[in-house]
Order: structure tokens, then C-alpha cells, then sequence
């Protein structure tokens, strides 16, 4: 696995299977270290932090996501092609509209909270 940064840093889900003794209410971050560089600058942080090594396949058994970059959004293309031509809200606004299905979603949600039938 290596991806193109230095370290990177994901929730630690399932820490509570790997390191229980640093399972809280808090969270605690998973940080892969990937390079030389990467090495020298946690190093210079660390005395910060509160640390403990594990077994990296055994973290990633938890953290699927850690181990593969995330899906490009479908509307990437289009809010790069707008960034810095339009105001950044509108282009916000007009790449987040909620999809037909969320809106009756909400809509009968809003339908059976006033029922009283949910709460």
C-alpha cells in the first residue's frame, strides 16, 4: 500500500480490538506513516502525542477505507471547472442539490413526524 503522501491520518476504528487500552470517548486517530520524510516529521510532533505502535495489517482489518483512496465525487470535474470563475456558494448550491429520492424522504419524514406517527 502506498499512496502518494508522506502519512496519512484516519479515524482508528476498531481500536477498541487493537488497542484497547486507548479505546475512550475522545477517538483516536490512525496515522500511516509512508516515507522517510513522513518518519522524520511524526518524529518531530510525537513528544505531542499520546502513541503506540500496532500491527498495521491489523489496524487496516478495521479501517478498509485507510488502505484505498476514497471514490472521486461524481461532480469533481464541474466544481474544478467553476472554482475561482463563480462565487463558491452558488457552485456549492448547485452541485449539493438533493437528489428526487431525498426530497421525498424528507418530505414524508416531515409528513409522519406531524402525524405524530415518529418523533
Amino acid at each position: 500500500m502506498k499512496f502518494e503522501s508522506d502519512m496519512a491520518l484516519a479515524d482508528f476504528c476498531g481500536r477498541e480490538n487493537v488497542v484497547p487500552e486507548m479505546f475512550d470517548d475522545k477517538g483516536t486517530s490512525l496515522v500511516l506513516i509512508q516515507s522517510e520524510k513522513g518518519k522524520a516529521l511524526f518524529k518531530s510532533i510525537e513528544k505531542n502525542l499520546v502513541c503506540q505502535g500496532v500491527d498495521l495489517d491489523e489496524a487496516l482489518k478495521y479501517n478498509p477505507a485507510a488502505s484505498r483512496p476514497a471514490p472521486i465525487p461524481k461532480n469533481r470535474e464541474a466544481f474544478y471547472n467553476r472554482f475561482g470563475k463563480e462565487p463558491f456558494g452558488k457552485i456549492i448550491h448547485d452541485l449539493t442539490k438533493p437528489t428526487f429520492k431525498a426530497k421525498v424522504r424528507a418530505a414524508v419524514g416531515r409528513v409522519v413526524s406531524k402525524l405524530g406517527i415518529k418523533e
